[in-house]
């Protein structure tokens, strides 16, 4: 089911933080997870697809109908995943929190967290090359539960069409699992 959200999405140290001007919370991607204070192992998360839409960039040109109803029709179904949640990247690079993953090409421009609340917005891909994607992603956590509202913003100007998503977890901390990270580095 991750291939389903990558699709959908375009697809430690608490001392690790530092405040920026509007006094916001704003870590590194890499800390995130122990900032938030997660539990590392196994999250067993929910997701549900609760809007989704596909629209021509342009005016005058249609939406694919055959392919916006296929999108239109995940709306309200559910499906789970099961993550590994560590400390740091993915073997891959990747931001992995429970139910999200983020690949580590992305860029991360916002990352918070503070007080039982994240948020983050991320860019992937490059219109110019013919795939973008902008998530914002918000949400609460505590060491064994978090909830996120993901929302997704995918164009590609060569094929003339914006997906927009919106996609709501709720994830709980389920045990034990095989953790394969990259290496931290040395601070």
């Amino acid at each position: 089911m991750r291939a389903h959200l990558a699709f959908c999405v375009g697809l430690a140290v608490a001392g690790i933080a530092s405040t920026d001007a509007a006094g916001q919370v704003s870590t590194r991607k890499e800390d995130l997870a122990g900032v938030m204070g997660l539990r590392i192992g196994g999250w067993h998360t929910k997701l549900q697809i609760t809007a989704a839409d596909l629209v021509p960039l342009e005016k005058g040109s249609t939406a694919m109908s055959t392919a916006r109803s296929k999108l239109r029709e995940r709306i309200g179904m559910p499906f789970d995943t099961d993550d590994c949640i560590g400390r740091g990247l993915d073997k891959a690079g990747r931001l992995i929190l429970p139910g999200i993953a983020v690949d580590g090409a992305c860029t991360f421009n916002r990352v918070e967290a503070r007080g039982g609340r994240f948020k983050l917005n991320v860019t992937c891909g490059d219109d110019a090359v013919g795939f973008a994607t902008n998530l914002d992603i918000e949400g609460a956590y505590s060491g064994n539960a978090m909830n996120a509202r993901i929302d997704t913003k995918s164009s590609s100007k060569k094929a003339g069409y914006l997906t927009t998503t919106t996609i709501e977890t709720t994830s709980r901390y389920s045990g034990l699992c095989m953790l394969v990270q990259s290496p931290t580095p040395k601070r």
